[in-house]
C-alpha cells in the first residue's frame, strides 16, 4: 500500500505544473529534513528555504502528504539527505529529479568516510551529520553546487562563517569529551544512529534497532541490549526524541533483574531539530545539547 501512494504522488507530481514564479520572489530551496533546511538556510541566507519534516519528525518512517506534496511542486530546488534515510520518499525524490535540480548530502560525503554499521557494504549509515567535521565537509560540497545552481542567493561570506562555526562545533565537541574516562565512553541509544558520533569522538556503541527506526525490534534485540550493557559496563541507557520510550525502559528492568544498575541518561535529538523553544533548535544547538546530555550522564 504505502509502495502504492509514492508511486501515486511521484505521477501526481511529474503531471502538475509548477506556479508561475512572482517577480521579486525568491528562490525557494525544500529540504526533506529540518536538521538540512537549517544549514541550507545559513548557506543561502538570499533563499527562501523550507522543511518537509518539522521538530520531532522521523525522516525513516516519514509519508509525505498533500501539503508535503504541493511544497515539492513549488520548490525550484529540493536537498535530501539519500543514503535511505527518507526511505518511503526516495522512489518520489528520483522521478522529482527529472524535472527539478535535487541535490543529496550522500554525494559530497569523501570516499571511504561512509560507515556501514551492519557489516554490509550496500548499506551505509545515513547520520553523517552526528560528525560535525565530516557534515562540514560535506555542506561545503553541497554549497559549491548550490551556490552554482542558485547564485542570486548565495553569499559566499555567510557560507564561509557557517562552516567556520562547524569548523569550531567539532573541536568544542573534542575539548568537552576529552576528560571522560575510557571505560565510561559506552553510548547506549535506541536505535544504531551515533557510528559517526563514535568513530570521531572515541565511544563504543550499543542499540536496540538498527540504523533505521523503521527496522522492528523484539525481545531478542532487548536481550541482546541487556546482555551488551552488563558485558561493555554502560552506565547510561539514552532516549531519543520522536522514538518510543518503550525499549529504554525495558532493557532497564532487564538489567535490574539481573542486578545490574543501568541507569536513564536523558533524551537525545538525533533525526530531527527539537522546537523553538528547545534546547535544540538549530543543528549547533542539538549538537551542544546532546554532547552536553551525553557527558553528564556518563562522567
Amino acid at each position: 500500500m504505502t509502495r502504492y501512494i509514492i508511486i501515486l504522488a511521484s505521477v501526481l507530481l511529474a503531471c502538475r505544473p509548477a506556479e508561475p514564479k512572482v517577480e521579486g520572489e525568491k528562490p525557494l530551496v525544500v529540504c526533506t529534513t529540518d536538521i538540512l533546511s537549517d544549514a541550507v538556510s545559513k548557506l543561502l541566507p538570499g533563499c527562501d528555504v523550507k522543511a518537509l519534516m518539522g521538530p520531532g519528525i522521523d525522516p525513516h518512517l516519514f509519508k509525505p502528504g498533500k501539503r508535503s506534496l504541493d511544497l515539492l511542486q513549488s520548490a525550484d530546488v529540493i536537498v535530501g539527505n539519500g543514503l535511505y534515510l527518507e526511505g518511503r520518499m526516495l522512489a518520489m525524490l528520483d522521478k522529482l529529479s527529472r524535472n527539478k535540480p535535487v541535490y543529496l548530502l550522500e554525494a559530497y560525503i569523501p570516499e571511504g568516510r561512509l560507515l556501514h554499521p551492519a557489516g554490509d557494504p550496500n548499506v551505509a549509515d545515513p547520520h553523517v551529520w552526528m560528525d560535525a567535521s565530516l557534515y562540514m565537509v560535506a555542506l561545503e560540497g553541497l554549497h559549491k553546487d548550490l551556490a552554482l545552481e542558485l547564485a542570486s542567493c548565495s553569499e559566499a561570506l555567510a557560507a564561509r562563517e557557517y562552516l567556520q562555526e562547524l569548523d569550531s562545533l567539532d573541536k568544542w565537541i573534542q575539548r568537552e569529551l576529552e576528560d571522560l574516562p575510557s571505560e565510561r565512553r559506552v553510548l547506549f541509544s535506541t536505535h544504531h544512529a551515533f557510528a559517526y558520533f563514535g568513530a570521531a569522538y572515541g565511544f563504543r556503541l550499543l542499540a536496540v534497532q538498527g540504523i533505521s527506526t523503521a527496522a522492528e525490534y523484539g525481545l531478542k534485540d532487548i536481550e541482546m541490549g541487556i546482555q551488551g550493557a552488563i558485558e561493555m559496563g554502560a552506565v547510561s541507557i539514552f532516549e531519543e526524541s520522536g522514538t518510543s520510550k518503550r525499549p529504554v525502559q525495558a532493557v532497564i528492568a532487564g538489567c535490574k533483574s539481573r542486578g545490574y544498575t543501568l541507569k536513564e541518561g536523558g533524551m537525545l535529538y538525533v533525526d530531527a531539530l527539537g522546537g523553538p523553544n528547545s534546547q535544540a533548535a538549530t543543528y549547533i544547538e542539538m549538537m551542544r545539547y546532546n554532547v552536553q546530555t551525553i557527558k553528564n550522564a556518563l562522567q
